[in-house]
């Protein structure tokens, strides 16, 4: 029997690796903590509001700090090099903790043969192929051995294809409107040292999409 290796966001629904803690679409976690009807800016104002009362209870305020503000690593990604068979990414922590990463999941729109990438005044500098120009989507997996990245360092990670019951799969169901970019995207997981598994997007230029042209 083959595990699933995706499960869905319990709040926007969106497919996340069964192990994560936090939706890499809308940030909102998958276990208790997605029953609080607050964000951080509300546990702001509560520590503020425990802060002036802290002579009477720094041991509260001591622990809603450490709720709010634990040390997190918070990756930074790009694509340097992909194709189907092999990935290399440029990773920079800007966070306050060590993080290991240990993976990547790529959706790519392949162009169509004989369709080209367009220049753009885009952050990118160059257009994702156009609904009409690409091929069927296709999932790809992959991953890498495990790689402690410190606060404040910047990596060349390399991953490579990894094979199961999603990799590779062409999806003929999903279809994006003819006139309207078909956006490939990548998203990057790495694990805290409590072991939270998180997701972090990694920025793709539309040109790496011809190493998956066939």
């Amino acid at each position: 029997m083959v595990r699933p290796v995706l499960k869905k966001c319990v709040l926007c629904v969106s497919e996340i690796p069964v192990s994560a803690m936090k939706c890499t679409h809308c940030s909102s976690y998958q276990d208790w903590r997605s029953n609080l009807d607050f964000g951080n800016s509300t546990l702001s104002l509560l520590i503020a509001f425990l802060s002036v009362l802290g002579i009477a209870v720094p041991p509260v305020v001591s622990a809603v700090k450490s709720l709010l503000y634990a040390p997190r690593p918070e990756f930074v990604a790009s694509a340097v090099a992909i194709t189907p068979e092999k990935a290399t990414i440029s990773v920079a922590n800007t966070g306050d903790a060590s993080g290991v990463l240990n993976g990547m999941i790529c959706s790519i729109y392949a162009p169509k043969p004989g369709v080209g990438i367009k220049n753009s005044s885009s952050k990118l500098g160059w257009d994702f192929p156009k609904g009409s120009e690409v091929l069927p989507l296709k999932t790809y997996i992959y991953e890498a051995p495990p790689q402690i990245i410190p606060p404040g360092t910047q990596v060349l990670a390399t991953m490579t294809f990894a094979f199961n019951g999603r990799s590779d799969a062409t999806d003929p169901k999903v279809t994006v409107p003819a006139n309207t970019e078909a956006k490939s995207t990548c998203v990057a997981f790495h694990q805290t040292r409590e072991g939270e598994t998180l997701g972090m997007n990694v920025s793709l230029s539309p040109l790496l999409l011809l190493k998956f042209r066939q």
